[in-house]
């Protein structure tokens, strides 16, 4: 929800009614109440989906509560059967194959070419995933919007065209073998991908790749099925692989294409582990990631996406390649996912909407599906008790596919380690989950400017809570402008690898007042982000001891595995809304892990509800009723171009201004077109 850092890797990674009323009244929620309207989650590791299936079949109490991206269409069609409350979103998602651009006979463009030909990617979505899954050819997803370039060289699959391109570039093919342009064997490229019985569909499409390559005589190609986390860390922490598959979940920006792709990463624990050094992409890299000017911004990320991917539709890659772009095809992209989200609903397949029992709150974020802060803040259970059902708990259970890699936000950097530690944490600025627009957080407002030797970001901080009262962490302790830069200072100093790209560029900062201003070697609009997802991530009373530590002590380190100050039961804490109760090694242990309410954070229950539904207001939804319907679009157009003080003035209508981009006080033609893309769109997601 948050601006929290999304450096983040994931495995796995319908119609809807409208509800009358959109917030129901729980007993359970106390007025006044801090926090979210849960009590706990409790994250129950389930690593096979077909045990997850069976999870959210039994449902509460024994079973589970919600099942986040599901990637069986028969598992959809299943829990749509049972009528639990479905929704879908296109995600901020990509699956890929990786090569190690420096092993031969991976450093030959031609190689990879080859390779990018052999991947049966209809076949992959045909059998695998059907409409969960959209092919792409670019790293950049279509749910990235503006910047998704459609046009990129798209490598159709063929073995005729794999082989031609293999013989136009040396390679013998000895019999049914294919041996390296001097007759000699091609090396043993291993391919790393999960074991089987953890993630079946994923292991299923690295044999499918296999197996094409073996049917055309590519016999160096062999499956090495391992964990997850282990092959993660032998290729982005050791640069020990060939080939790995892995799916990423991405932010709302193609900030990827420096963190993947740009030469100035070429570090291990850096996400450019495929060695990649295109002076060429460099130069629009840059344009994209350090310039202000936001048209030729966009022009410069698609132009990237085209050399990374060797070229386009009109000018594809040729066999053998030509000239200059020898650097092509790091990666070959797969598909981009959809999220096909199911929360519990008590009368499973109940039509009567009177008899409306269930878990309820889900917010449908466009790129994240129910995935997100806001439904964790959000979600409650519409019970006469307010308990899940059959318990006297007010808890949720999440389907959780993987165990944390480990619970240490310097290097912890898959999606199973983030989902836990980012409720843990606050951001300085926050995301509308309907339109994406930026909103303050625990920043009051920002801005930015070009300075002598790069540009200054400016932050006006929230020391108190809408009721005037201190925000504290989690032990206790009054946050402070100086947490802020103690965050920043830690990361650059010790040059932590996982964000490193964007802290390289930190030179100082300067407090006065609330106000921080950090001072940049560059300019780039992306570093705001990074900044405000980071502010408050590092508490100094657990990071201070380590200043001073070598940079492998600090990310191998597990705080989670220590109690932590104020009665903590572990050192990872923050500002956000939930407290982590687990360790990495409890997780383990347990099958399971916690999450606690914070109950003196922040934001009231009633505060979350006010800013969910002002937010919503914000996509169209003009007369806050929970829907943006066609109501609301005869309000806009009766109140068209008028502006306070005329006779036709209705504030309500004025859904883009004053705190639109840019900010305006009148209703106009960006009002009816927003309100226009959200048509249909409820504030929750509701019971089938």
């Amino acid at each position: 929800m948050m601006n929290k850092p999304l450096k983040r890797v994931s495995l796995a990674l319908i119609c809807i009614s409208i509800l009358a009323t959109m917030f129901a009244v729980n007993p359970a929620f106390a007025q006044g109440q801090r926090g979210p309207k849960l009590d706990t989650l409790r994250y129950k590791i389930t690593r096979s989906p077909a045990a997850q299936l069976i999870e959210m079949t039994l449902g509460p109490p024994t079973g589970s509560d919600l099942w986040l991206g599901m990637i069986r269409p028969t598992d959809v069609e299943a829990m749509d059967d049972l009528g639990y409350s479905l929704s879908s979103r296109s995600l901020l998602h990509f699956c890929e194959f990786g090569f190690n651009m420096r092993n031969p006979p991976l450093d030959d463009v031609n190689f990879r070419h080859a390779l990018a030909h052999l991947v049966p990617k209809e076949k992959i979505i045909g059998t695998l995933f059907k409409y969960i899954n959209i092919p792409i050819s670019t790293a950049v997803p279509p749910a990235q919007g503006l910047w998704y370039n459609p046009y990129t060289d798209s490598h159709p699959y063929s073995r005729v065209e794999a082989e031609a391109i293999l013989a136009a570039a040396g390679y013998q093919k000895i019999g049914d073998v294919w041996k390296m342009p001097d007759t000699s064997d091609i090396p043993n490229l291993r391919v790393y991908i999960p074991l089987e019985i953890v993630a079946p569909t994923s292991y299923t499409i690295g044999r499918l790749f296999v197996d094409e390559a073996h049917a055309i005589g590519l016999t160096s190609l062999n499956l090495e099925p391992m964990d997850f986390g282990t092959y993660t860390s032998l290729a982005f922490d050791q640069w020990d692989f060939d080939i790995f598959w892995v799916c990423w979940s991405l932010g709302r920006f193609p900030t990827l294409l420096y963190s993947f792709f740009h030469s100035a990463n070429l570090f291990p624990g850096s996400y450019n582990c495929y060695g990649i050094n295109y002076p060429a992409l460099d130069a629009e890299i840059e344009i994209f990631y350090y310039g202000l000017d936001h048209p030729a911004k966009v022009a410069a990320a698609k132009k990237a996406q085209e050399l990374v991917m060797g070229g386009t539709t009109i000018d594809p890659l040729l066999y053998p390649a030509q000239a200059g772009r020898e650097q092509a095809i790091p990666l070959i992209p797969v598909y981009s996912r959809n999220a096909y989200d199911v929360m519990t609903d008590d009368d499973m397949g109940t039509p009567d909407p009177s008899d409306d029992e269930g878990l309820r709150g889900g917010i449908n974020m466009f790129g994240y599906g129910i995935n997100n802060g806001w439904t964790y803040m959000n979600a409650y259970w519409n019970t006469p008790d307010g308990y899940r059902p059959g318990t006297t708990d007010n808890m949720i259970v999440p389907v959780h596919d993987e165990f944390p890699e480990t619970l240490n936000p310097t290097s912890g950097s898959t999606v199973y380690a983030w989902d836990i530690m980012d409720k843990t944490i606050d951001g300085l600025m926050a995301t509308n989950p309907y339109t994406h627009r930026d909103e303050p957080w625990l920043a009051t407002s920002w801005s930015y400017g070009v300075e002598a030797g790069g540009m200054y970001i400016k932050f006006d901080l929230r020391t108190t809570d809408l009721h005037e009262q201190p925000i504290e962490w989690q032990d206790g302790v009054n946050i402070a402008p100086s947490d802020a830069k103690f965050s920043w200072d830690f990361l650059a100093d010790h040059e932590i690898s996982r964000y490193w790209d964007d802290m390289m560029y930190y030179l100082s900062s300067d407090i006065s007042g609330n106000e921080i201003t950090a001072h940049m070697s560059t300019t780039s609009q992306w570093l705001i982000y990074a900044l405000a997802g980071t502010a408050y991530m590092l508490p100094p009373p657990v990071w201070t001891p380590m200043i001073g530590q070598p940079k492998n002590t600090i990310e191998s380190w597990d705080p989670s595995a220590e109690a932590g100050p104020g009665g903590l039961p572990t050192k990872v804490y923050g500002v956000g809304p939930f407290i982590l109760q687990h360790s990495t090694l409890e997780f383990a242990n347990n099958g399971y892990g916690d999450l606690d309410a914070n109950r003196n954070y922040w934001l009231e229950t009633d505060d979350i509800t006010k800013i969910i539904a002002d937010m919503f207001h914000s996509a169209g939804d003009v007369d806050y009723i929970g829907e943006v319907n066609i109501v609301a679009l005869q309000a806009i157009n009766l109140a068209m171009w008028t502006a306070p003080g005329d006779s036709d003035w209705y504030a309500n209508a004025d859904i883009c201004g004053p705190g639109g981009t840019p900010p305006d006080s009148y209703v106009g033609i960006d009002d009816l077109g927003t309100a226009g893309k959200f048509y249909g769109e409820p504030r929750e997601v509701p019971r089938m």
